[in-house]
C-alpha cells in the first residue's frame, strides 16, 4: 500500500510537469510579437504612423486568433474531462489531441503571417533587429527544452521543492517530505520509465528541432515563400502529433497501475492544475 502511495506521488510529478510545460509553451507564444516588438529598442526610433499601423495590425492579429485561443481552450478542458473519465474513451482522447494539434498548427501559420505584416512596415535594419529578437528567444527556448531531459522530471521538480519555496506547487510546502517518501528504488523505476519514453521520442525531437531550424531561415526577411514556411508547419506538426501522443499513452499507462483510490487523488490534482491555468 505504501508503495503504491509513492507510485501516485511519482506518476502525478511527471505528468503535471510536462502538461504545465506544454500550455503555458503554447499559452505564450502566439502573444509574444507583441512583447518583443514594444520593448524593442527599435520601436522608439519608429514613426508615428509607423505604431499606429502596427497597433491596427496587432488588434486585428489578436481579434483573427480569439476564436482559435478559445476552441483551444475548450479542447484542453474536453481531454482533461476524458483523461479522468472511467474507462478512458482512448479513441475520443485520441480525437481530441489531434484537434488541438489542428488549432495549434493553424495558429502558428498564422504567427507568422502576423510577423510579416509587422516587417512590412519596417526598414531593412528594423527587420533585422526582428528577426534577430525573435531568433534568439526561440534559441533560449532550444536551451531551456534540452536542459529539461538532462534529469527525470519528476525527481527535478522534487528538487525545486525542497528548497524552501512554502506554499508553492503540490501540496505547498510539502516538497521535502514528498522527496523523502521515494525510495532510491522508485526514483530509479522512474528515471528508467522517464528514459525508455526519451529513448522512443528522441527520434522525432531530432527531425523537430531540424525543422524549426529550417523554419527560422524560411521566415526571415521581409520577402518569403508561404508555401514552404506552411508546408515545414505541417511537417511539426505531424511530429508533434506523434509526440503528443507517445506521451499520452506514456502516461495512460502509468495511470492504469493506479488504484481507484490513487486515481482519483491524481485526477483531482490534474483538474485543479487545468483551473489554475485558466484562471
Amino acid at each position: 500500500m505504501k508503495n503504491r502511495y509513492y507510485l501516485t506521488m511519482a506518476v502525478l510529478l511527471i505528468a503535471t510537469i510536462s502538461i504545465t510545460a506544454q500550455r503555458h509553451q503554447s499559452r505564450n507564444k502566439y502573444n509574444n510579437t507583441d512583447k518583443c516588438r514594444t520593448s524593442a529598442p527599435w520601436f522608439d526610433n519608429m514613426s508615428d504612423e509607423q505604431k499606429e499601423t502596427l497597433k491596427a495590425e496587432r488588434t486585428n492579429y489578436l481579434m483573427d486568433i480569439q476564436g482559435d485561443k478559445n476552441k483551444l481552450g475548450e479542447l484542453f478542458a474536453k481531454k482533461t474531462t476524458l483523461e479522468t473519465s472511467e474507462p478512458i474513451d482512448n479513441k475520443a482522447l485520441s480525437k481530441v489531441i489531434e484537434e488541438i494539434n489542428k488549432i495549434k498548427t493553424s495558429l502558428d501559420k498564422k504567427h507568422v503571417r502576423h510577423q510579416q505584416a509587422i516587417k512590412a512596415q519596417l526598414n531593412d535594419e528594423q527587420v533585422l533587429a526582428f528577426d534577430n529578437k525573435i531568433n534568439k528567444r526561440k534559441g533560449h527556448k532550444g536551451n531551456q527544452g534540452m536542459k529539461g531531459q538532462a534529469q527525470h522530471p519528476g525527481i527535478r521538480q522534487m528538487k525545486r521543492k525542497g528548497q524552501g519555496q512554502k506554499g508553492q506547487g503540490y501540496h505547498g510546502g510539502r516538497g521535502n517530505n514528498e522527496r523523502a517518501m521515494l525510495s532510491d528504488a522508485l526514483k530509479e523505476q522512474f528515471k528508467t520509465a522517464h528514459f525508455e519514453l526519451m529513448k522512443e521520442q528522441q527520434p522525432l525531437n531530432n527531425q523537430l528541432n531540424e525543422l524549426k531550424a529550417q523554419l527560422k531561415t524560411l521566415t526571415s526577411g521581409k520577402s518569403i515563400d508561404l508555401k514552404k514556411v506552411d508546408k515545414n508547419i505541417d511537417q511539426q506538426a505531424e511530429l508533434k502529433l506523434k509526440i503528443a501522443k507517445l506521451k499520452n499513452e506514456h502516461q495512460q499507462e502509468l495511470r492504469s497501475e493506479l488504484s481507484d483510490e490513487q486515481k482519483l487523488i491524481f485526477d483531482k490534482h490534474k483538474i485543479n492544475k487545468h483551473h489554475q491555468r485558466r484562471m
